[in-house]
This record gives C-alpha cells, sequence and structure tokens, in this order.
C-alpha cells in the first residue's frame, strides 16, 4: 500500500490506518501448518488428532481473516466503505474464532500429556512441552 492509499485510508477508516501499519503484521502459517502436520505424524491417538484439528481449523480461520482484512483494505480504497466495515467485522471474527481453536488445542495438549491411556516417553513429552509453548504463544498474541 503506498502513502496515498493509506492516507486515503485513514482519512475514511482510522482504525483501519493503524491495522495497515508496518507495525502491524500476520503470522505466516506456513510454518506453523508443517509444524502441526509433523506433530500428526508423530502422534498417534485420538488426543493428538483432535488437537491437529483444532489447530488447522485456527490456521484455516486466520487464513480466512487475512483475505477478509485484504478485502477490507481494497473495498476502503475503492470508496466502498460498507464493504470494507462487512469485511473487517468479519475479519475479527473469525479471529475470535481462531483463538477458541487454539484454547481447544492447549486444552487437548494438556489431555494428551496426562492421558494414561497413552504414556510418552522423554522425548515426546519434551516435543508436547515445546508444542505447548507454541500454542501458547499463539493462542495469547495480540
Amino acid at each position: 500500500m503506498n502513502l496515498r492509499q493509506q492516507a486515503a485510508l485513514s482519512t475514511t477508516f482510522p482504525a483501519m490506518s493503524a491495522l495497515s501499519s508496518s507495525s502491524c503484521s500476520w503470522m505466516p502459517l506456513e510454518g506453523a501448518a508443517q509444524l502441526w502436520a509433523t506433530f500428526a505424524g508423530t502422534f498417534l491417538t485420538y488426543p493428538a488428532f483432535t488437537v491437529t484439528s483444532a489447530v488447522f481449523s485456527a490456521l484455516s480461520l486466520e487464513t480466512r481473516a487475512l483475505r477478509q482484512y485484504e478485502h477490507a483494505c481494497y473495498s476502503c480504497l475503492n470508496g466502498d466503505d460498507l464493504h470494507a466495515r462487512a469485511a473487517c467485522e468479519q475479519a475479527v471474527h473469525d479471529l475470535q474464532d481462531a483463538s477458541s481453536q487454539w484454547m481447544s488445542t492447549l486444552s487437548w495438549l494438556e489431555r494428551l500429556a496426562s492421558d494414561k491411556r497413552y504414556p510418552l516417553g522423554e522425548d515426546e513429552r519434551a516435543s508436547l512441552r515445546s508444542l505447548f509453548s507454541e500454542a501458547t504463544s499463539t493462542a495469547t498474541r495480540k
């Protein structure tokens, strides 16, 4: 987005100009997708597949939120304030739903770690701690 477009955006939607600044970035999802796909192939249990389902649902919602955000910026720049507002609202809704999925991920990771039916080795526990940390930072990012 060039400076003229950003200026036009800020006069129409002041809150969106803050969102479009370079300080606001979207987390790249490719690395996260690969990390959790590897997890899915390593832990072959019901709780692990439930974790994987929640993660990929969250990533899907985040991807859709990014598309909605881009649509909102495009609509705003074209003077279509109504569609820009609707796209912003949808992006926020998608991010709220994604956050809920990340919280579900954390819950299921805890269940997996404590499930006596699927005893884990030390390497698997270390891997789960790392994944729990990754999911926690994703769920709490602002």
